[in-house]
């Protein structure tokens, strides 16, 4: 892969990701706050909010190694085969959940 094509990726994945985080933003921010739905899932659970989001997370990660998975299957069908949108779905929101512990550490005074 040329650099020049890897960069155009790197470009068009931060463009989707962005375009997620903003769509998505009024979905789950509450009070002004775009990192609610970690916090008071952190309290609903006796965790922090930090852990909550690693549980969220951790749903995207675990779908994004069964694609990796299915690969390489023996014999594998048709309907192993993932589409370029639900790869893209699945890589954008494991990256945009980086952001957002990110924004999560800064807020909670973490570092």
């Amino acid at each position: 892969m040329t650099p020049e094509r890897f960069n155009q990726i790197v470009d068009e994945q931060k463009h989707l990701c962005n375009e997620i985080l903003i769509d998505r933003a009024n979905m789950y921010s509450k009070n002004n706050d775009r990192l609610w739905n970690f916090k008071v899932s952190g309290l609903h659970q006796d965790i922090t909010p930090e852990k909550a989001l690693r549980g969220m997370m951790d749903k995207q990660v675990v779908a994004l190694y069964d694609y990796i998975d299915d690969i390489d299957k023996e014999g594998a069908n048709e309907w192993f085969w993932h589409s370029r949108d639900q790869w893209l779905e699945k890589i954008t929101d494991c990256i945009n959940y980086l952001y957002l512990l990110r924004a999560l550490l800064e807020d909670m005074g973490r570092f």
